[in-house]
This record gives structure tokens, C-alpha cells and sequence, in this order.
């Protein structure tokens, strides 16, 4: 039996983490500064224990972050959360909702299985503990509750007598993840956005993916007040053509084991540049 994975959350408290966020957005390829600012919302700890403990592991468990050393720097997801956050707190939530919502899908399924079955939380725990991989059985039992705590902060789940699903607030989550509603606008800012990096690199044709999803994730939200996550921008940027009569559309291999891939087909790619056939469309 293949077992569960939920990665161990030790900043789990959401409004820290947000918190955290905005250091990144301050001080992005600077560890230095990121690393002092980060300190000071954590003035009773160690650094060592917070900075390469705490909050770097949280955070690139969550897929919030890229990079290392002087690379670190907010994910397209992280920054989505960052942006939403500016328009209010409640927006904030609704971007992180989303992409934990995403998560809890691929492989832990909690919201799910608490939709599903009609019982005790601690007997659902319970029998998730023998599933979970993990060290030992009281660290798997620490990856649920934090885990769970996470999903009640976030509004997915409430706890009153038991804890159950926050029906109306998960039923915005899946119009939120929902991408056919968005598909139709998808092509036009992908290829906007390309252009816009392109011309910032100096006609420099080869842009990095995590690049060109962060900046279409942000206009989508802006233009629209529209969720685009990571995982929904390789979905639909596997629905384009990679070549029509007006381009052709070629991805670069990644050189070796790198962070936030786009895997297309049965390969794995890092970055995305564009011909234009038709000169006079050319950026």
C-alpha cells in the first residue's frame, strides 16, 4: 500500500507565514536581509532553528518559495498569496485556500475524506496515522494536526462539536480552481506576458517558466480578480498549440534536478521561448 504523504508544516500558523511572505517580497535574492527581517517576527528563538529550521522547510513544503542561499525568493503561488493580501486580508486567505486546497488533492485527501464519511475526527486520524509516511507514528500524528490546524485557520474546515467542511467557503475554492472559466483568456496573457519579459531581457527570447507563471498568475489577478495557481497554469498551458501558422512554441530541458518543472508529456522542462512566423506580429 503506497502511503500518504503530508509534509511536516512546523510554521503552520498561517498569519505568521504571511507575515513571513512579506519578507520575501522585501528582500527577494537576498538572504541577508530576508534572514534579519525574518528574525525580528521571531525575536525569542534561535536562528538557526527558525530561519533554516522553521520557515525555509514550511515554506518550500508548501511551494511557496524558490531557490537557494541568495536565489530564495517568493514562487508564483507565494507571490499570488503576497499580491492578493494587498487588496485585503480576506483575499489573502481566499489565494492560500485555494493552493492548499490543491495540495490536500494531489495526495492527503483530508478534505475529502472528511466530506465523505460522517465521523469522529480523532477516529479518522486514527486510522490516517498507519497511512501516513513518516519517521514514527507521533510524527505522523504531528503532519495531521498541523496539517488540520492549517485547514481550520484557513477557514476549509470548522470545528464545532466535530470538525466538518466549511461547505460554502470550499464551494468558492472550487470556482476558484475551476479552469474553464479561464481558459478562454489563458492564451491571450500568456503570450502578452512573454512578450513583456521578452522585452525587459532585451529581446532575449528564453524566459524561465517559474518567471512567465508568476507574471501571468499576477495579471490574471489583477485584470480579473482571478485565481491562477501554479498547477493550473500547466494545465492550460498544455492546451496551446506548441506550433501554428503564426509561431512555434519550444521548451528548453531542465540542465538537472531543479525546482517548479513544467512536465509536459513524459518530460520535464524549464524554460519557454516563441517564434513569431508572422513578422509584423513579432514582439
Amino acid at each position: 500500500m503506497k502511503k500518504k504523504v503530508i509534509p511536516l508544516i512546523k510554521e503552520y500558523r498561517i498569519q505568521k507565514l504571511f507575515k513571513v511572505m512579506g519578507c520575501f517580497e522585501q528582500y527577494p535574492f537576498n538572504r541577508d536581509g530576508l534572514r534579519e527581517c525574518i528574525l525580528k517576527l521571531y525575536q525569542d528563538k534561535e536562528e538557526k532553528s527558525i530561519f533554516r529550521g522553521m520557515v525555509i522547510p514550511s515554506l518550500r513544503h508548501l511551494g511557496l518559495i524558490l531557490g537557494y542561499d541568495e536565489d530564495l525568493r517568493l514562487s508564483a503561488n507565494g507571490n499570488l498569496i503576497v499580491i492578493a493580501r494587498k487588496k485585503s486580508e480576506e483575499e489573502g486567505l481566499r489565494v492560500f485556500r485555494a493552493i492548499l486546497t490543491e495540495i490536500d488533492d494531489l495526495d492527503i485527501k483530508i478534505l475529502k475524506m472528511i466530506a465523505k464519511k460522517n465521523i469522529d475526527f480523532d477516529a479518522l486520524k486514527q486510522s490516517l496515522i498507519i497511512k501516513i509516511e513518516a519517521p514514527s507514528e507521533k510524527q505522523a500524528r504531528e503532519r495531521i494536526n498541523h496539517w488540520v490546524s492549517m485547514l481550520l485557520e484557513a477557514g476549509l474546515l470548522m470545528k464545532e462539536k466535530k470538525i466538518e467542511i466549511a461547505s460554502g467557503i470550499l464551494s468558492q475554492v472550487e470556482k476558484d480552481l475551476d479552469i474553464s472559466t479561464k481558459k478562454d483568456k489563458f492564451e491571450k496573457i500568456f503570450f502578452e506576458t512573454y512578450a513583456s519579459i521578452f522585452k525587459k531581457q532585451e529581446n532575449v527570447p528564453i524566459v524561465d517558466i517559474p518567471d512567465i507563471r508568476t507574471d501571468v498568475s499576477t495579471l490574471f489577478y489583477i485584470k480579473y480578480n482571478l485565481v491562477i495557481t501554479e498547477s493550473m497554469f500547466d494545465q492550460m498551458l498544455k492546451m496551446i498549440p506548441l506550433a501554428t501558422d503564426e509561431y512555434v512554441i519550444s521548451l528548453g530541458r531542465a540542465m538537472g534536478a531543479e525546482e517548479k518543472l513544467f512536465k509536459y508529456e513524459d518530460n520535464y522542462y524549464r524554460t519557454v521561448s516563441i517564434r513569431f512566423l508572422n513578422k509584423e506580429e513579432k514582439t
